[in-house]
Formats: structure tokens, sequence, C-alpha cells
């Protein structure tokens, strides 16, 4: 029996590739960028961005900063 379908969904990250060493080089920069201790911000990992920002900077900075983590983690694809 053959069908349609609307969506096919893939689990890329520890299946199709390994994303989390570009993750932790996004969240150390980012970290740097905004003088947050890396070790704190990497705490964040796997949690949405803005979360991180909220949690870590000024409000007037956070919304910014949390597309920031989010520019970094897209532009960063060395061993994915």
């Amino acid at each position: 029996m053959l069908g349609t379908f609307d969506a096919v969904l893939f689990d890329f990250d520890g299946t199709l590739g390994e994303s989390h060493e570009a993750v932790l080089r996004a969240y150390a920069q980012w970290a740097e960028e905004y003088g947050v201790e890396v070790g704190y911000a990497q705490e964040y990992i796997g949690r949405p961005s803005a979360t991180a920002a909220h949690a870590l900077l000024p409000p007037e900075i956070a919304e910014e900063a949390g597309r920031r983590i989010d520019e970094l983690e897209s532009l960063d694809t060395d061993g994915v």
C-alpha cells in the first residue's frame, strides 16, 4: 500500500551528523562577545537561545543576544 506524506522527519543530531562541537564553539564565542563566563553560557546548551540570553544578560540586550547565539550556531558547520 502506497500513500502520500505531508512531511518526512529526520533525526539529524547524533544520527546523520554531530553538531555538539560546533554548538560549544558558538556558545564560547557568544560568551566572549558578551562578557559572560563560558561555563555559565554553556550550561544553557539545549535550551532556547533566548532563555540563555535572558538569564545571563541585562534585559535591554537579551533579545539581540539570543538572536546572536542562533546566528553563530548556524554559521559554524565545521565537523557537522
